[in-house]
C-alpha cells in the first residue's frame, strides 16, 4: 500500500490539499459538486419514498434515474 505523500499531484481524498499537501480550495469545490446529485432528481428519489410510504411500503434498494433528454443516469 502506497502512502498518501507518494501521490503525485492529484487531490488527496476528503482532505482539501494536493498530491504535494497544499491546499487546494478550487480543487477542492469542484469535487465537492461533481459529487453532488442533481435537486430535481433528489425531489423525484424523495416523491416515490413518500409515494411507497403511503401505500404501506418501503424502498429498500438502490434508486436508479436516468435523464431521457441527457440519457445521464444518477444512482
Amino acid at each position: 500500500m502506497r502512502s498518501q505523500w507518494l501521490k503525485p499531484a492529484m487531490m488527496i481524498e476528503g482532505s482539501g490539499m494536493n498530491g504535494e499537501r497544499y491546499k487546494d480550495p478550487t480543487a477542492d469545490e469542484a469535487v465537492k459538486h461533481a459529487d453532488r446529485t442533481p435537486e430535481p432528481v433528489m425531489k423525484v428519489i424523495y416523491l416515490l419514498r413518500d409515494i411507497a410510504g403511503l401505500a404501506g411500503f418501503e424502498i429498500v434498494g438502490r434508486i436508479c434515474l436516468k435523464d431521457k433528454s441527457s440519457g445521464k443516469e444518477y444512482r
